[in-house]
């Protein structure tokens, strides 16, 4: 966290290991607030799809971490695509268009398998699509955000936006 994100200790005003950690909905106030979300994506009926094209977290977001619960019987797919991309890259809100993007690592949506990440710009991820099938995909997100955002999240131009929505998000559906 320290490395991604270099000025947020001073911005806090304390060392990451002094920050009061509060849970979301608590009524308290803390440097950090946790929340643990219990997921399922509803199966895929028809052809095969995914429900998250490439993206970053909401820029208050601090770190996810990731605890698959696939049914061994489970069809392919619904695996963790991690990314890279240029440093000019421009974003439509949290989404990044695919091709100005290299694919770096797949994760298996695995039974039992926990993934963890910094939140940042470059934090570039997706969910591979699935085949279909009668089963849910199952997870447990782990979140630790702050109150406002901790980086900024360089945006594309109105005509890039809508050219990106009309034939980058339409695809990914």
């Amino acid at each position: 966290m320290r490395e991604t994100h270099p000025g947020l200790e001073a911005r806090v005003g304390r060392p990451l290991d002094q920050w009061k950690a509060v849970r979301r909905g608590a009524g308290e106030r803390g440097d950090v607030i946790l929340e643990c979300q219990l997921v399922i994506n509803t199966p895929v009926r028809s052809a095969a799809s995914s429900v998250k094209a490439p993206h970053i977290d909401v820029a208050s977001k601090l770190w996810t971490g990731l605890l698959h619960m696939r049914d061994r019987d489970d069809t392919a797919g619904g695996d963790l695509e991690l990314y890279d991309a240029p440093p000019d890259l421009r974003f439509d809100r949290c989404h990044a268009p695919r091709t100005r993007l290299t694919r770096q690592a797949i994760l298996d949506y695995a039974a039992n398998s926990f993934i963890g990440f910094v939140n940042s710009p470059r934090a570039l991820h997706s969910v591979s699509a699935r085949m279909p099938g009668s089963w849910f995909r199952r997870y447990v997100d782990f979140v630790a955000e702050m109150e406002v955002p901790i980086f900024d999240v360089p945006q594309m131009g109105t005509l890039q936006q809508k050219w990106f929505r009309r034939h980058h998000r339409k695809a990914a559906r």
